[in-house]
């Protein structure tokens, strides 16, 4: 054996062989039967200073044995290896809570004390033992304490003089090592007579990539065996709802382990994934695992919370209080402001933008920078909130969150073991060591990318503890003002568009049908196909029709790319490709770095009729790349027609696309607010015998179980907020002229999982006004695209 040392400048590798350990299984004809078991990594103890830059600290590991045959016992042993002991530093190890080996001082103030690894082999139940230098093995013996379930746990040390949670490792009481690495335990029990063959376990299966319209769905199961080897293979059937998806034969070896996977094509329910196992005359079955698949693949993100200190002594990291307001966010405002007004061009405006720019230069320069607070005392232990949400209609199994310090190394890894239901939160409390002060934290979950998303955008978050979230608020404030042309967010930075306006007698139609419903991924070639029935007045003359098309997703590979979709239309009606708008948004760069296009592609069509039409319309994915996909959320027809039996009245049509959603970035539910304004012209109320306003937002409207309440707003010619009580807001809406202070209504939209275009229609009358009436719509947690506005005003009296 040699070793060898790379030599590359600044390489702090430690290269010593501390030890090498031989682990062998070996039949015997003595007339016993050994059961056994192996644990074998590299666990990392350590006191606060010996991990790198990052001042963690882990006092403790355990590793559980399982299934063991308790009765006819009549010897037990527990081996262990340890690594990088210091003799005079004491350490513990405990069999089923109970202390193992003898007292290092016996005769001490504190005769509990242990040193298990000092650097001496094989004495810590007595004797001289082996010197070993850095290395220590022991065995004991565990017959008294041994059970059908067994845990060894490895103590760095224990706080022996006064429960303040410190341990010493130098001075007048040692109470712990510095740092030491359990690498092997072996646990092994003995009977009299012969071996009663197997005994399998198949623990609770998990999936991969499980959402109706991926890739190929993929269940896989560990099997293990805690009796005698059988060279026979297992027969391993995976079920869903007790329904067979697939099979295996599966040789468990003699290390006792075997895997078994299976892929099916994964449809939307919900189901219960168990797995069966047969061999060598026995059968068993999984723990039964409760799955829901969706449409939507997960889509995970990250929320971190206010940090506490664990001794609840001294003050935690502040992560929501801001600091008192320094002379720098006027600033920024003020920036903002006068380049949202000069973007505008008004005199008003001028004026405003010279009185921010004078309000400015008021600002001493010197005081632009902010000094953190500096770091006081020794290390503390936090716990930091984390939360992460699965937004994706598909559950997650389990997944790992991680969390870096400082720009540095690794603070802290935890894996979230029971996984993330669809649209559910898990939140966890994870242990972090640091001193008390300010500090970068960022968390991360599936940093790996080994869990299939529908985004990675939003797994990382980056916070500065305690926050400056005011600073963070005002920059976006800045951004979002110039973004309007350049830009694309969540925020509501695209007001929709008009595109249609005229007086006619006759009506408006949109529909998308009863088909009209989400694609599912689509790879180049695959098609989506839908029916859509248009229902007109018999003397119906259609003036203005129009093709919708919602789309998302679209990528090429992890890029965004524009989608290249064709769409064919049969049952009379046809395309008009010369009047093909399109309209997109994504979330925008500061919100994610790997985000899709998603938008609402329009056409102008012909050929519709009065009475029923029927129309087939079929999308196809022409993209030439192999990975450019996208999906479609459904499909809407609009037609503005003249008819004799009609009613007279005005129309406004109006198109665009705007993504709203408040939940990431630190878009508040005032930035993602959409607009819809609907000039030209003046409207005469005094004849209005009706108003509808018809809204159309992808997504918007759906509820799950973790959808918050007021999860959106329409708010008509509202230009305050107002915290009236409803009953007031009614009786003065009464006295004063139609139209006072406007109107909100919160929870519009309908829409699920499969039927995805959410509509809202209502009628509006009390709140119009004569020009320039402005709708908006609001995102607090939904999150929606903003594609469509209708307004439909009838004249005449209502008989």
């Amino acid at each position: 054996m040699s070793q060898q040392a790379g030599g590359e400048e600044g390489n702090s590798l430690d290269g010593r062989i501390y030890a090498v350990m031989v682990v062998a299984a070996v039949p015997t004809d003595d007339g016993h039967v050994t059961q056994y078991w192996v644990a074998e990594g590299n666990e990392n103890l350590h006191g606060e200073g010996w991990a790198g830059t990052n001042p963690t600290r882990k006092d403790a590991a355990s590793s559980v044995f399982t299934h063991a045959r308790a009765d006819g016992i009549t010897a037990a042993s527990l081996t262990t290896l340890m690594l990088a002991s210091n003799e005079g530093q004491p350490d513990y190890i405990t069999f089923n809570s109970a202390d193992l080996g003898t007292a290092a001082s016996p005769d001490a103030d504190y005769p509990s004390m242990r040193d298990i690894s000092n650097e001496r082999s094989f004495d810590a139940t007595g004797g001289a033992g082996t010197p070993s230098r850095y290395v220590d093995c022991e065995i004991f013996d565990v017959t008294a304490d041994f059970g059908t379930t067994n845990t060894v746990t490895f103590e760095r040390g224990r706080d022996l003089t006064g429960g303040d949670g410190i341990m010493e490792t130098t001075g007048a009481v040692i109470e712990a090592e510095d740092y030491i690495h359990p690498v092997c335990a072996i646990l092994t029990a003995e009977r009299d007579g012969s071996s009663d063959g197997p005994i399998y376990v198949a623990e609770e299966p998990v999936t991969e990539n499980a959402y109706d319209g991926g890739e190929e769905a993929k269940a896989r199961v560990l099997i293990r065996n805690y009796g005698a080897y059988a060279a026979d293979p297992v027969h391993v059937v995976f079920l869903l709802d007790g329904v067979p998806i697939g099979d295996e034969l599966v040789s468990i070896g003699q290390d006792g382990t075997g895997e078994a996977s299976v892929s099916w094509t994964a449809a939307s329910g919900s189901y219960a994934l168990s797995v069966s196992v047969e061999g060598t005359g026995t059968a068993v079955t999984s723990p039964v695992k409760s799955l829901t698949i969706g449409t939507l693949p997960p889509d995970l993100s990250i929320q971190i919370g206010k940090p506490v200190r664990a001794d609840a002594a001294g003050a935690a990291p502040e992560a929501t209080t801001s600091p008192p307001v320094p002379p720098l966010l006027p600033a920024i405002l003020g920036i903002a402001v006068a380049g949202g007004a000069i973007l505008r061009s008004n005199k008003r405006n001028t004026l405003l933008s010279l009185l921010c720019i004078g309000c400015l230069l008021m600002v001493p320069a010197g005081q632009f920078l902010i000094s953190p607070p500096a770091a006081a005392g020794g290390f503390a232990e936090y716990r930091l909130p984390v939360t992460v949400t699965n937004s994706g209609g598909s559950d997650v199994q389990e997944c790992m969150v991680t969390v870096y310090l400082d720009g540095g190394e690794k603070a802290a890894v935890q894996l979230l073991e029971e996984g993330i239901p669809a649209y559910g939160t898990v939140t966890t409390d994870i242990p972090l060591f640091t001193t008390p002060g300010t500090h970068q934290v960022t968390v991360t979950v599936n940093e790996d990318k080994s869990i299939t998303e529908s985004s990675y955008a939003d797994n990382r978050q980056e916070l500065r503890l305690p926050s400056r979230k005011w600073i963070m608020t005002a920059i976006l404030f800045l951004t979002l003002l110039f973004a309007s042309s350049v830009s694309a967010t969540y925020a509501g930075d695209r007001p929709l568009e008009n595109v249609f306006h005229t007086d006619v007698t006759g009506g408006y139609v949109y529909t998308t049908g009863g088909d009209s419903v989400y694609s599912g991924t689509l790879a180049p070639g695959d098609t989506w196909t839908a029916e859509i029935p248009v229902t007109l007045p018999d003397d119906a003359a259609p003036l203005y029709s129009r093709l919708y098309l919602y789309w998302a997703w679209s990528k090429d590979g992890q890029k965004a790319a524009y989608p290249a979709l064709t769409p064919v239309m049969e049952g009379g009606a046809a395309l008009s490709n010369e009047s093909f708008s399109r309209y997109t948004d994504t979330k925008g760069g500061f919100v994610s770095r790997n985000d899709f296009f998603s938008g609402m592609d329009a056409y102008n069509i012909s050929g519709l009729t009065g009475g029923d039409n029927t129309v087939t319309l079929t999308v196809t994915n022409t993209h030439p790349p192999k990975n450019a996909t996208f999906v479609i959320q459904g499909a809407g027809i609009l037609s503005v027609y003249e008819s004799e039996t009609g009613t007279e009245g005005t129309v406004w049509v109006n198109e665009g696309c705007d993504m709203l959603y408040n939940s990431y970035g630190g878009v508040t539910p005032e930035m993602a607010t959409g607009t819809i304004i609907f000039p030209p012209g003046e409207v005469g109320t005094e004849d209005i015998s009706r108003a509808t306003l018809h809204l159309v937002a992808p997504s918007a409207g759906y509820t799950s179980a973790n959808t918050p309440p007021q999860k959106n707003a329409i708010r008509v010619n509202r230009p305050t907020e107002n915290s009236l009580p409803e009953f007031f807001e009614r009786i003065l809406s009464m006295l004063f002229p139609p139209g006072y202070n406007g109107w909100e209504w919160t929870d519009g939209f309908s829409s699920d999982e499969v039927h995805q275009i959410g509509e809202d229609l209502r009628d509006i009358s009390p709140y119009l006004r004569t020009e320039d009436n402005t709708v908006t719509v609001r995102d607090n947690g939904d999150y929606m695209l903003l594609t469509n506005g209708i307004l439909w005003i009838e004249r005449g009296t209502d008989e």
